[in-house]
């Protein structure tokens, strides 16, 4: 394939044509190693010393690239023996594979022996044994077009429990059910799954016990009107994440209303007993024991006062015949006055 440079005219990943001038004719029928022939339905033009492709895409013939979507991340301990796979999009698929280590001292190349080839893919087997082993392992592919210019590149991180979840909100809460939905944490460099235990207030019991892989859980069979205790965790083969606890009520039951049998007439409002007014029943409850209670004592005493036995005056012994008044006062003065000593009476 000597010659000229090839012009290109491109869009994306899609090319209109591609023209290569040939130093000579015979020379214009070989391009990227394959025999071309004169095919204008199929885009292949060969004209005196020139060759044009007509409508050739990326997925033609190019070097490897990464492809999309593979585990970036991987959380290995220690001594732990890690499988790292490469994959690539290559055609021609037949591809050979380069590994580096680069860590914060140095760039090592992976030794062929722990490489495997699988197609278009490469796996290298990893195992840390100090902190210097944790780095960025790089992975190029190499096929017939050309070098992989952009390497797959893939974190080795020392693996650990997964972090809390984080930014959780309480919705759909009815009388029995409510739903919980959270944002998942760092989860180690390793996969993990989410669980939720849902216990009642004060007793701590075991209401519900679940398990997801996204941090969204819906709780059903709850009883109504009680604030429960969410515990919910991050789990990966290294551990748990310490709880996070949400505090998610369910819906009271609607209050009963008393409606009259007959037709036509209002239903009456319910009344509640409020813990304040419990107290002021009480406390005007035990003011009106006290005050009966003093008014039966004044009652009981002004009519002992009023009893007509007690204020009737004592009637003196009635005297015997032939006493004298005069000795009598003198009896009544010698108890009064005991000092006096009273005189003989002498005879007329």
């Amino acid at each position: 394939m000597d010659g000229g440079p090839i012009i290109v005219a491109k869009s994306g990943d899609h090319y209109f044509f591609a023209f290569y001038s040939c130093n000579r004719k015979q020379n214009c029928n070989r391009f990227g190693g394959h025999i071309l022939n004169h095919n204008v339905g199929q885009g292949v033009i060969i004209s005196n010393q020139s060759l044009v492709l007509q409508g050739v895409s990326r997925q033609s013939a190019d070097a490897p690239t990464c492809k999309p979507n593979q585990t970036r991340v991987h959380g290995v301990a220690k001594q732990e023996r890690a499988n790292i796979s490469c994959e690539v999009d290559s055609n021609p698929s037949e591809v050979t594979f380069r590994w580096t280590f680069n860590n914060s001292a140095d760039s090592i190349e992976v030794e062929p022996g722990r490489i495997v080839r699988h197609g278009s893919s490469s796996v290298v087997t990893y195992t840390p044994m100090s902190e210097l082993d944790y780095g960025t392992l790089l992975c190029w592919a190499t096929n017939r077009i050309g070098h992989q210019k952009v390497p797959c590149v893939y974190h080795i991180i020392a693996a650990g429990r997964p972090d809390q979840v984080h930014n959780c909100t309480v919705a759909n809460t009815s009388m029995t059910s409510f739903s919980i939905r959270c944002s998942e944490g760092f989860n180690g460099g390793l996969p993990q799954s989410f669980t939720i235990e849902v216990r009642e207030p004060g007793t701590e019991t075991l209401a519900a016990n679940l398990s997801s892989p996204v941090p969204r859980f819906t709780v059903l069979g709850l009883q109504p009107g009680l604030i429960y205790h969410a515990y919910i965790y991050s789990v990966n083969v290294k551990g748990h994440s310490d709880p996070i606890i949400i505090y998610a009520p369910t819906l009271r039951l609607p209050e009963k209303q008393l409606t009259a049998d007959r037709g036509g007439e209002r239903p009456r409002n319910g009344f509640r007993l409020t813990p304040v007014m419990t107290v002021v029943v009480g406390v005007v409850s035990s003011l009106f024991v006290v005050a009966c209670l003093v008014a039966a004592v004044l009652r009981l005493q002004c009519s002992r006062e009023d009893d007509p036995r007690r204020s009737k005056p004592e009637v003196p012994p009635a005297k015997p015949p032939g006493s004298s008044p005069k000795g009598d006062l003198s009896s009544e003065t010698d108890e009064r006055n005991p000092d006096i000593i009273p005189q003989p009476n002498s005879g007329k």
